[in-house]
């Protein structure tokens, strides 16, 4: 059965994807009073996502890492927006890091689209040797929304 704040979080993420402008204030009342739970920091990252507030969202997404266990899609997705921002260089570090994350739990279910994301990231820095070692992790024909649509193919023609 789910439990209380579940049900609260889930019954936010619908109000949010309806564009509910009360969602926010209700989700940061519910971060206020569960500051120790990182299903409401979540919850918030995702609303502030939705509503490109990318800094507020990297900034609670920092705080959900720090009170989870660290998963890969953390950094996924942490490294997203700061690409997004133009923060290449923690783009880079947070790829990486869910990198690290995929060995270490043995899970390669963001592995591709984390060196992907990580070679697109090295490639706009103008490390196209590194991008391209990313690249040879990338199945052909793999497309990803990076800061817009892309894929392997691009990457590997840009990189020369």
């Amino acid at each position: 059965m789910t439990s209380g704040i579940d049900k609260l979080i889930s019954n936010l993420e619908s109000r949010a994807q309806n564009d509910d402008p009360i969602a926010l204030a209700e989700a940061t009342k519910l971060v206020a009073e569960n500051p120790s739970e990182p299903k409401v920091w979540s919850l918030r990252v995702y609303i502030f996502a939705r509503t490109g507030n990318l800094s507020n969202a990297i900034s609670d997404l920092t705080r959900a890492i720090e009170l989870s266990s660290p998963e890969p899609s953390h950094y996924f997705d942490r490294g997203r927006y700061k690409l997004k921002v133009g923060d290449g260089a923690g783009a880079m570090e947070d790829f990486g890091r869910g990198i690290a994350l995929c060995d270490e739990h043995g899970d390669d279910y963001y592995r591709e689209s984390l060196h992907f994301m990580r070679a697109d990231a090295l490639l706009r820095a103008g490390k196209r040797r590194e991008a391209l070692a990313d690249l040879q992790h990338v199945r052909e024909g793999f497309t990803l929304w990076t800061t817009e649509l892309r894929s392997k193919e691009a990457l590997m023609s840009e990189c020369g």
